[in-house]
């Protein structure tokens, strides 16, 4: 990002090539110090939108030059092109907002061109949410080696999201001085490619356990060598085993037109007898 000491704006690639740099961005280490939680991901993932989406259309205009109908002729055009899914151009646009409002918020511009512009329809893709009938099938201990490839591990991450609705990096996150018995504390998290930090929108908080979910985490704790009892693969990768649940849930569900995955745990219906049995403690562990 670049100051301006002269009378003209910087043009867009000035402004923005290293907007999103995790090292040095001025907007970046701002809101760090205002307790803004930001994912290095996500700020990589948005270095590749301004190269590969933005400077191309943007990127020898000066910020004060690009208008309204600039940014909305560009998104229009991204959806009626069909080349990228709707939610990717509202991911750019997205992306394009916080840079324009950071210039207008400089003073560099008097208004905000993006501001206004709207969205685009999205066409989300139908969940493969599991019944209860289902998630007990898939979490019978009698399917482990069918389903999970005799991966106990696997099964307790998947079976603890299920129970719990903790997230992937959360239970990817989970260390063993944050194992207590009936319940967890939910204190970090998992980011790919860049290890611990603290728990997505600082979420931090206590979380119950059922009693099957406690024995079988107590087992994997007593038996790990490492600070954290689950396995830190990739979503993708503890999520590969459920490929076969159409076949194993075939007794129990007559038609699922999409494969599970992790997402698919987590937000299924766990049996409500057995979010009964969870309690939740008193008071908070030091």
């Amino acid at each position: 990002m670049v100051k301006t000491t002269g009378r003209r704006c910087p043009t867009f690639v000035q402004f923005a090539e290293d907007f999103w740099n995790w090292e040095s961005s001025p907007y970046i280490k701002a809101r760090q110090a205002r307790g803004r939680h930001f994912s290095r991901t996500y700020a990589n993932t948005a270095v590749g939108y301004v190269r590969r989406h933005l400077v191309p259309v943007f990127g020898d205009r000066r910020i004060n030059e690009i208008r309204h109908c600039h940014i909305e002729d560009w998104v229009l055009a991204l959806y009626q092109e069909g080349k990228v899914s709707p939610t990717s151009v509202n991911r750019y646009l997205s992306v394009l907002r916080i840079i324009l409002r950071e210039a207008f918020e400089q003073g560099l511009i008097g208004a905000d061109p993006s501001s206004k512009v709207k969205e685009v329809a999205e066409r989300p893709a139908v969940k493969g949410i599991l019944s209860p009938e289902e998630t007990r099938a898939l979490f019978d201990l009698e399917n482990i080696d069918r389903v999970w490839d005799g991966n106990r591990k696997y099964w307790l991450a998947n079976l603890l999201a299920a129970s719990t609705g903790m997230r992937s990096g959360e239970v990817r996150g989970l260390q063993m001085r944050h194992v207590h018995g009936h319940y967890l504390e939910v204190q970090r998290s998992w980011e790919e490619g860049y290890g611990l930090k603290g728990a997505k929108w600082d979420s931090e908080r206590i979380v119950p356990t059922h009693p099957r979910v406690s024995a079988s985490l107590a087992q994997v704790v007593a038996e790990s060598p490492f600070p954290q009892p689950l396995p830190r693969a990739s979503c993708s990768a503890m999520s590969a085993v459920l490929s076969r649940v159409p076949t194993v849930l075939a007794p129990v569900s007559s038609a699922r037109p999409q494969a599970a995955h992790f997402s698919s745990t987590r937000s299924g219906t766990f049996p409500s007898s057995s979010r009964q049995s969870c309690s939740r403690p008193s008071t908070r562990a030091a």
